[in-house]
């Protein structure tokens, strides 16, 4: 199995479409990508995704919800250099020589929540 990234979204024209999108709103720039993972690699994901195990985090200042640390799988799909490839052209950013991606899950329910602080 590849990457499990869709071909067609490694694809010249798809990338400069998909960077135009994503830089087309400048409050919060974002974009939906469908059958961005394969059919088959993501439902193998989906199906791993769902018996981690769940860890309660709570900072009352700053955070309070649940972390996993998420499978193989998903972790090597973000470090693929597909991924990367993608992710550079619709940020337009380099992030190809990036490793060691730390990816986790988060899962927020009632009375769950996160203060975000960014600068720019």
């Amino acid at each position: 199995m590849g990457s499990g990234i869709n071909p067609q979204y490694l694809d010249h024209q798809t990338l400069v479409r998909a960077s135009r999108l994503f830089r087309s709103d400048d409050t919060v720039p974002s974009i939906l990508l469908p059958d961005f993972i394969e059919k088959p690699h993501f439902q193998d994901v989906q199906k791993k995704l769902k018996t981690i195990p769940w860890s309660k985090e709570t900072q009352p200042l700053l955070h309070r919800y649940h972390r996993a640390v998420v499978p193989q799988a998903l972790s090597e799909l973000f470090s693929s250099d597909d991924f990367l490839v993608v992710l550079s052209h619709v940020i337009k950013r380099s992030v190809l020589g990036i490793r060691g991606i730390d990816v986790a899950a988060y899962r927020f329910g009632w009375k769950e929540y996160t203060l975000l602080h960014d600068t720019v």
